[in-house]
């Protein structure tokens, strides 16, 4: 089993993105002595023949690529060379000649994740004029398989199909989401994503060998047992996460942590009983009908509540506008290819299909 750990490397970032929810950001890096410390931690924590996955964060963790290359040559001359290995999500700006050639020479260990919001237009506008900084190719020649992780703000929702069409066409895979923290309630704004999402749907039943993008991808075979579906976390804040902070200290994740909501509220979020599943399920939210689809993010919800399940419902219409949009696209691949055609087995055409009709029979957009 391998066990994922967050370790963040450095409260400072060299943008600054319209959206970011870390606010008390700082010129503080972590240690190698502290990061070394917490990963043997974690060592004696783990089974004898289970993994670590290191998750390097920040801020903008290449401000301190000194220390991710000191771990990671560490470790690589250790007893537990053959049971870490390493992720990074970066803002893609900071990779000099040298780093690319490291990372290179490391890539079957050391995995870089782009974070980038799309064209020239919606990347200098969302994060601080930086598309001109940025190699794709080096990400995508280097991990082929690596998805580009897309922040979907209120003024770059108008270029949603051109964004995801031009990283598609650059051979990634999208992880897109909607941006927490943000003013979304303008009713223009949902107009502008079924627009949006009906462009896509066009692309995607017409190259349907291209994995969808991830707002266009919710599991909807889900909905065939939603009746049957118990209430569960949906996510692994405060029970599978294990985040530190340049002190190490320990958080349920990221969002908990004072880089993102300050020492006060972070101080009151021990107070949350996140094994206790009531004190993060919202009853209202339990009797949607997209339930065991949706999912929420408990720090977002705190930061901007008090309440690690009280979410914002402007985000709320946005899934069911996004779930309505995938089950049309699936729908529109099966008129189009034929349900045998496609890439789901026999049980899955049939879950597929109830999900379906489950959204048109209660979903409302």
């Amino acid at each position: 089993m391998k066990k994922k750990v967050t370790i963040t490397i450095t409260n400072w970032c060299n943008l600054k993105c319209t959206y970011c929810y870390e606010c008390f950001k700082s010129k503080v890096f972590m240690s190698f002595d502290t990061a070394k410390k917490i990963i043997l931690n974690e060592f004696l924590c783990i089974k004898d023949d289970d993994s670590l996955l290191i998750d390097f964060m920040g801020g903008e963790p290449f401000l301190n690529f000194s220390l991710m290359k000191e771990i990671v040559e560490y470790f690589k001359n250790s007893v537990y060379k053959n049971r870490i290995s390493y992720f990074v999500s970066t803002n893609g700006t900071l990779l000099t000649d040298d780093i690319k050639n490291w990372l290179i020479k490391n890539k079957e260990i050391f995995v870089c994740g782009l974070s980038m919001d799309g064209r020239e237009d919606s990347q200098n506008t969302n994060r601080s004029n930086s598309f001109s900084l940025i190699d794709t190719n080096f990400f995508h020649t280097t991990w082929p398989d690596s998805a580009v992780k897309m922040t979907i703000s209120p003024y770059s929702i108008k270029n949603l199909a051109e964004d995801v069409i031009f990283f598609h066409e650059l051979g990634f895979k999208v992880m897109n989401n909607f941006a927490f923290g943000v003013d979304w309630t303008k009713n223009t704004l949902r107009d502008i994503l079924r627009d949006e999402l009906e462009k896509l749907i066009d692309y995607y039943v017409n190259n349907p060998s291209i994995v969808p993008c991830q707002i266009l991808n919710l599991d909807i075979g889900l909905l065939a047992y939603r009746h049957e579906f118990t209430k569960t976390a949906t996510c692994g804040a405060g029970t599978k996460m294990t985040v530190y902070d340049v002190f190490a200290n320990k958080y349920p994740c990221h969002f908990f942590a004072p880089l993102s909501i300050g020492e006060k509220k972070s101080k009151l979020s021990e107070l949350i009983q996140f094994k206790n599943i009531s004190t993060l399920i919202d009853e209202k939210c339990s009797e949607c009908s997209i339930y065991c689809i949706c999912k929420t993010c408990y720090g977002s919800n705190f930061n901007a509540t008090g309440d690690p399940k009280k979410r914002d419902k402007n985000i709320c219409i946005f899934t069911k506008i996004s779930a309505y949009y995938t089950a049309l696209l699936c729908l529109e691949k099966i008129r189009r290819y034929g349900i045998d055609n496609l890439s789901w087995d026999e049980q899955k055409q049939k879950e597929i299909c109830l999900g379906i009709e489950d959204i048109y029979n209660t979903v409302q957009i």
